[in-house]
């Protein structure tokens, strides 16, 4: 009888564990499905910015023609830069990401990607400025002075120019080592937190209506159509 006690007493304590470890797991897997870790969060940011920048293009080429541009759009288009990017992606970037890189080592030599970091540090730097430029040339009462307008091509092309190899370094050679120098527990707590920040900044669904708000400013200067980029072998 005593016997039977103890094997029962083990059966249970056994499926107790298992049923406890099933659910952890469960609840794990239906967290990580719902939530964006945070590297993905960044690259698909990243995704809006690019939209950005081919307005960006856009209007530089309207000026280059010598067509009128809708500089409130181009203002428009700026502030989400400045608002979403620098003052809020570019950070988390800056005071989450770029330290995993760069904190003392036992090592005499510094992480490799230190120096990546350091250089898209300076690079934030200077996109800030021409941000803040490109908005205040953008909403002059003589925005259309062929002066401004020279000056406010140059600074699109140069914002443009900085930042697709800019991203690009960080989604293919900065980002995919974030997971090599986090914990799993870390890294979820990174996933909550970008989500957490996000929500308290802009709101519920921010992502999603940004997508929208840039998605009309491509419709307003006939680049939506995602089709008229087909290519064709000539």
């Amino acid at each position: 009888m005593q016997k039977s006690n103890i094997v029962i007493g083990i059966l249970l304590a056994s499926t107790i564990t298992f049923g406890a470890l099933y659910y952890r797991r469960v609840t794990f897997m239906k967290t990580c499905w719902q939530e964006v870790p945070p590297t993905e969060d960044l690259m698909r940011e990243h995704g809006i910015l690019n939209r950005i920048l081919r307005i960006y293009e856009k209007v530089e080429e309207q000026i280059a023609t010598k067509q009128p541009i809708n500089n409130m759009l181009l203002a428009d288009a700026a502030i989400i830069i400045r608002d979403f990017i620098h003052n809020y992606h570019e950070k988390l970037e800056e005071n989450y990401l770029f330290p995993l890189f760069e904190k003392p080592t036992h090592q005499k030599e510094a992480h490799p990607l230190s120096r990546l970091t350091g250089i898209l540090r300076s690079q934030h730097a200077a996109g800030r400025l021409v941000t803040d430029m490109i908005i205040y040339r953008a909403t002059l009462p003589n925005v259309n002075d062929p002066e401004n307008l020279k000056k406010l091509a140059e600074d699109l092309k140069g914002f443009v120019g900085m930042y697709r190899p800019h991203e690009n370094r960080e989604d293919t050679e900065l980002f995919p080592e974030v997971r090599k120098h986090v914990t799993e527990g870390e890294f979820e707590r990174l996933t909550d937190l970008f989500e957490d920040t996000e929500h308290e900044k802009f709101g519920k669904d921010a992502y999603e209506k940004l997508v929208h708000r840039v998605a009309e400013m491509e419709k307003a200067l006939g680049i939506f159509n995602i089709s008229e980029y087909t290519a064709h072998a000539v």
